[in-house]
C-alpha cells in the first residue's frame, strides 16, 4: 500500500514538460521512472570516490566487490567481540 501512494507521488511530482514529451514519444510512466531512478543513483554513486557502477554500458565495475570485501574483512574483526555463530 506504502508503495502504491509512492508511485502516485512519483507521477504527481512529474513536471508539465515531461508530461507532454510522455504522450508524445508514448513511453510509459513506469519506464521513464525506472530510468530516471537509475540516474539519481548513478549520480549518488559517482558523487562517492569510489566508482561503482557504470551508466553508459550498463556494467558494475570490479571495485564495488572489492569494497564489499572490504566491509566483510572489517566485520570479521568486529565478530570477534560479539557472539556471532
Amino acid at each position: 500500500m506504502d508503495e502504491k501512494k509512492k508511485n502516485e507521488k512519483d507521477v504527481n511530482s512529474m513536471s508539465f514538460f515531461d508530461k507532454i514529451i510522455e504522450i508524445f514519444t508514448g513511453i510509459k510512466s513506469e519506464e521513464r521512472l525506472k530510468l530516471k531512478k537509475l540516474k539519481e543513483i548513478n549520480k549518488d554513486l559517482s558523487s562517492l570516490k569510489f566508482k561503482f557502477y557504470n551508466y553508459k554500458n550498463d556494467v558494475i565495475l570490479p571495485s564495488l566487490s572489492a569494497y564489499f570485501y572490504d566491509i566483510y574483512r572489517s566485520s570479521q574483526v568486529l565478530s570477534r567481540y560479539f557472539d556471532v555463530k
